[in-house]
């Protein structure tokens, strides 16, 4: 068994083995021929499909080399990950332009990343500051995806569900970033027909951009359900008999 330790990754993804580790696998075969096969196999699992900063432990096996060739050279194809914390990677030896022997190895693949994570419960609603969450390496083998990397990414945001000590904060638990806040000004326009009527207005709420924002036009006081079109701008469509 052949396994890559977890390794901090600088400029460039790359996978950190055991230098230690057998290169062999089964018993039986030319330890050259061992060799280039170990290789083809590490390059193809250096390369991905991995994320810059991701920390992984890859293992897998050589099947048994023996009565094959020493002068065989070895192609791998890369890694294609079947589910969750397993994949394959198709290994050819050659002769010239022919293929000698097919293999399919299995890789258990388990990662780990680098995490913001709540520091302690959170609920729904809570306006995320510095004391509420951190930054964890956590494996995510397993995990669903989204799992946002960077702890400044979340302050400010406002959580849409609970969150218990420890967890993740995921991009799916953020309510979506507002294009204007509450009581912010600005530019409601009325369209009723050809007729078109320009007045200052307010954001009764958040609201983001194409969607239904409760208004307030500043010099009457009427409340108006709009629709927020541009950052400061509103419209209001009214109907015409």
């Amino acid at each position: 068994m052949r396994c890559a330790t977890p390794w901090a990754f600088a400029a460039l993804l790359l996978v950190c083995l055991h230098p230690a580790t057998a290169r062999g696998g089964k018993d039986g075969g030319d330890a050259g021929l061992k060799e280039r096969c170990a290789r083809a196999v590490d390059m193809v699992l250096a390369q991905g499909p991995w994320q810059r900063g991701d920390s992984l432990d890859l293992c897998w096996e050589l099947p048994s080399l023996a009565g094959l060739p020493a002068s065989l050279e070895a192609h791998a194809e890369a890694l294609q990950l079947r589910e969750r914390g397993t994949g394959t990677v198709a290994l050819r030896l050659m002769d010239g332009d022919r293929v000698v022997r097919r293999y399919t190895l299995p890789v258990r693949v388990r990662r780990w990343e680098r995490c913001a994570v709540a520091s302690h419960d959170l609920p729904r609603g809570a306006l995320l500051q510095v004391t509420d969450v951190e930054e964890r390496w956590l494996e995510t083998t397993r995990a669903e995806g989204g799992a946002l990397p960077n702890a400044q990414q979340v302050l400010g945001r406002r959580l849409s569900r609970m969150l218990a000590a420890g967890r993740p904060v995921m991009a799916r638990q953020m309510e979506a970033m507002a294009d204007i806040r509450r009581g912010e000004a600005l530019r409601v326009t009325v369209r009723s027909g050809a007729v078109c009527i320009t007045a200052n207005g307010e954001a009764l709420e958040d609201g983001c951009l194409g969607l239904p924002l409760k208004v307030r036009l500043v010099e009457t006081g009427r409340q108006l359900e709009a629709r927020l079109v541009a950052p400061g701008e509103a419209e209001v469509e009214v109907a015409t008999r």
